[in-house]
């Protein structure tokens, strides 16, 4: 009733998740002495987002409901909170994390946001997806979504880096 659609609905709800998820990190880094390694803010970024059902599932329909019935001003307003919040919170893992540069913080949280949406419906396949769940024949498409994305984001970083030295 409050809503002119379905997809608003999903945005708020995508929205209140997210905002959940920023105010957990940067709660974590306040904890922080400063010094995190790659290796142990990309466990943290993992088990943070891993551990929240609901806005993994969220980050892997968000592209198929913001291309649907969503007004575009509704779209705009959304991304600019996000934008807003994540720089925030970039600033905080730059801060907190060894070698992590300016501008960075931002980019990580958006390819942690990435790699989710994407890996998120292997880890927990539905439907007629979930038929090779327990078949050994086809463990090969098993993906623990926490330990993928831990592994994703050190690589991630490790480019970095790489593309530091080389530049």
């Amino acid at each position: 009733m409050y809503f002119r659609s379905k997809e608003e609905l999903f945005l708020r709800l995508l929205r209140e998740e997210l905002a959940d998820w920023y105010s957990a990190l940067e709660a974590e880094l306040d904890l922080a002495d400063g010094s995190l390694s790659r290796s142990e803010i990309a466990a943290l970024l993992a088990t943070s987002i891993s551990g929240r059902p609901e806005l993994t599932r969220f980050l892997s329909l968000e592209s198929v409901v913001l291309e649907q019935n969503l007004d575009a001003m509704e779209a705009f307003h959304f991304q600019h909170w996000r934008r807003d919040r994540m720089v925030a919170v970039g600033k905080i893992l730059e801060s907190e994390v060894d070698g992590l540069e300016e501008g960075e913080g931002v980019r990580l949280l958006h390819r942690v946001q990435l790699l989710t949406a994407a890996l998120r419906p292997a880890a927990d396949p539905r439907g007629a997806a979930s038929y090779e769940v327990g078949d050994p024949d086809f463990a090969v498409f098993a993906i623990n979504l926490e330990k993928e994305l831990e592994s994703l984001i050190q690589a991630v970083l490790q480019s970095w880096v790489e593309n530091r030295e080389e530049g």
